[in-house]
């Protein structure tokens, strides 16, 4: 169960009336100062992280750094979160209209079956097909890897600079330049497909520090939407 970093306008994340909605809403939170970016213009690293890459740089960089060097890192969660070029702390804001976030156990694995599909032409909704201990799985992963309890729904909103400064502090803590040369040099030994799994929160701040500076450097949010 993967995701990715983008730095992207709200309407290129969500679908146009939801995203239209997150924007006119961060607008009237955070001031028409704040740079929200143009839809057309979207940037993510080509390559999937892993869902729990983002709980993993969390806690890695916590270790390593302390809770607060480390603020912004553990702000939002790999759900429905952004990071916005406002120096604040965190926000949860609860947006209206009729949206629904999509929950990890509704999740339909693979095409429907004949009997399902039997079901739908008649107007019946398809019978649950995951099985127990896959679904068991998936629940553990959202309790670890999702919102935290009473956030499920809303949208966490932390600080872009902030969050870059925490990457570039973990980044020198690793003895890595950041420029783009030695973000390179840092995940070129990843590359290799039997160490595409390997030091996850590494290659998860590689792609934070290169996506997050797409997003400042085009004025855009930088979102963690699964």
């Amino acid at each position: 169960m993967g995701f990715n970093l983008r730095s992207a306008h709200s309407t290129e994340v969500f679908d146009t009336e939801y995203g239209e909605l997150v924007a006119a809403a961060l607008r009237k939170r955070f001031g028409d100062h704040v740079p929200l970016g143009k839809p057309g213009n979207v940037f993510c690293m080509p390559d999937e992280m892993g869902w729990s890459w983002w709980s993993a740089l969390g806690a890695a960089a916590t270790l390593s750094l302390g809770e607060a060097a480390t603020r912004q890192l553990r702000a939002v969660d790999a759900w429905q979160g952004v990071y916005i070029d406002a120096l604040i702390d965190r926000e949860v804001m609860r947006l209206g209209g009729d949206v629904s976030t999509p929950q990890v156990t509704t999740t339909v694995i693979g095409k429907l079956s004949f009997a399902n599909r039997l079901r739908k032409l008649v107007g019946l909704a398809p019978k649950d097909e995951i099985p127990a201990e896959i679904r068991k799985v998936m629940d553990e992963m959202m309790r670890a890897n999702g919102p935290r309890d009473g956030e499920r729904g809303a949208l966490q909103v932390g600080s872009l600079p902030k969050l870059m400064a925490e990457a570039e502090a973990m980044l020198r803590h690793l003895k890595v330049q950041p420029t783009i040369a030695g973000l390179q040099t840092m995940l070129e030994p990843y590359a290799a497909a039997d160490r595409c799994d390997d030091d996850t929160h590494i290659q998860c701040l590689g792609h934070l520090w290169i996506t997050g500076t797409h997003a400042i450097q085009n004025r855009q949010p930088l979102w963690l939407v699964k």
